[in-house]
């Protein structure tokens, strides 16, 4: 098998393992509703989106600040919605700018 041959297969292979990850990711539905995350806590794939619905009479906002991930939105008001795609494996908090106590623990595998 030539070298040029052998570079063609493998830009084949990432190109579908890639077009896998696209299939493979999920958006999974958050709600943000009497000051929490709801669910508070869930385990995704490396490539799922986190849709975060405000569901709630206040307006909120969303934010992660790991080493690995950071993420911020702008104010959300009620009715509106955001959207995380968690792009790195690891442990995450997001959490919301005006409502501190509100936390949602997000496992990315």
């Amino acid at each position: 098998m030539s070298t040029r041959t052998k570079v063609l297969l493998g830009v084949s292979c990432a190109i579908v393992l890639l077009a896998f990850d696209a299939f493979a990711a999920e958006t999974l539905v958050i709600s943000q509703k009497k000051r929490t995350f709801n669910p508070s806590e869930i385990e995704i794939h490396k490539g799922d989106t986190l849709h975060i619905a405000n569901d709630d009479q206040f307006t909120h906002q969303v934010f992660v600040d790991n080493a690995g991930f950071k993420f911020e939105s702008a104010e959300t008001d009620p009715g509106t919605s955001v959207d995380i795609r968690f792009t790195t494996s690891g442990s995450f908090d997001v959490f919301c700018h005006i409502h501190p106590k509100m936390k949602l623990h997000v496992t990315v595998q």
